[in-house]
């Protein structure tokens, strides 16, 4: 079986499909199906496009059928620009990644309050639940650093820089 372009793309940077579908905002599963010959929904494709920064275009090539002979080697006059879509669907996942970490504070916040009124009730003189509120307190802030990209880490983002630039003294 031939490689696609994405696999390609992925395989380039040195990527692990793990890696591909945390940049990407995409589930791992996603990535597999793509990868073995499976059709890319557009928002999938855009996402993907987005990460690997290339048009939509390239990959749709490996993703879906080509377009009849007869179809005009020119876009339509009304086509959206496919740098512009790439970047709402990176827009797109950033905020649904800022959504899901709200939902995680909340969670947090009321599971808290419940343990407090656990622990009052139980054992005032010991208050156990401050443990639970920094273990929990620092992987939630672990999460928003990721999330609101407060910190780059050493990440497939940092490894594809770091990449470009030694080719570039070579």
């Amino acid at each position: 079986m031939s490689e696609n372009r994405i696999q390609s793309l992925r395989k380039q940077r040195a990527w692990t499909q793990e890696q591909l579908a945390q940049c990407s905002g995409l589930s791992v599963r996603t990535i597999q199906r793509i990868e073995n010959g499976e059709p890319a929904g557009a928002e999938t494709l855009q996402a993907l496009a987005a990460v690997f920064e290339v048009p939509v275009q390239d990959l749709q090539e490996s993703a879906i059928a080509p377009p009849p002979l007869s179809a005009s080697a020119n876009p339509p006059a009304d086509a959206p620009d496919p740098q512009a879509a790439s970047q709402e669907a990176e827009l797109r996942a950033q905020v649904e990644r800022e959504a899901r970490f709200w939902g995680q504070m909340q969670r947090f916040g009321a599971l808290l309050v419940v343990l407090l009124i656990i622990n009052l009730l139980t054992s005032p003189s010991y208050l156990w639940v401050k443990w639970v509120a920094l273990g929990w307190g620092l992987a939630l802030v672990s999460r928003a650093l990721r999330v609101f990209q407060l910190f780059g880490g050493f990440g497939p983002v940092w490894q594809e820089r770091r990449l470009q630039r030694l080719r570039a003294k070579t």
